[in-house]
C-alpha cells in the first residue's frame, strides 16, 4: 500500500506499537493464535491455528507498507489480504 511520503514516519511508528498492542484477534473468522515481531523490527506476521498467516512489514526504502499472505482458500486469502489493507488504512 502506497503511503504519503510525508505521512509515512508517523504511520511507521505508530503502526508498530498499535500492531504490537492491538493486533487483530481474527482473520476471516479464525482466531488469531500467535503474533511474531519480524526479527528486522519492521513489522509484524498474526497466524491462525490452520498454518496461515498475515505479514505486515514497511518498507526501508520507499513510503510502503507490504501485506503479505498465505491461506488454504482464496477466498481466505483475499480476507486476510484486506484485513491488512484495513489495519494499515484505519490507523
Amino acid at each position: 500500500m502506497h503511503v504519503p511520503r510525508a505521512a509515512y514516519p508517523a504511520l511507521k511508528a505508530r503502526l508498530l506499537v498499535e500492531l504490537q498492542a492491538n493486533g487483530p484477534r481474527e482473520l476471516d473468522g479464525q482466531p488469531v493464535t500467535q503474533t511474531v515481531p519480524l526479527a528486522t523490527n519492521d513489522g509484524f506476521k498474526f497466524f491462525t491455528a490452520d498454518g496461515s498467516w498475515l505479514l505486515v512489514r514497511f518498507s526501508g526504502t520507499e513510503p510502503l507498507v507490504r501485506v503479505y499472505t498465505e491461506a488454504g482458500t482464496s477466498g481466505a486469502r483475499d480476507a486476510f489480504v484486506a484485513a491488512g489493507e484495513r489495519l494499515v488504512r484505519d490507523a
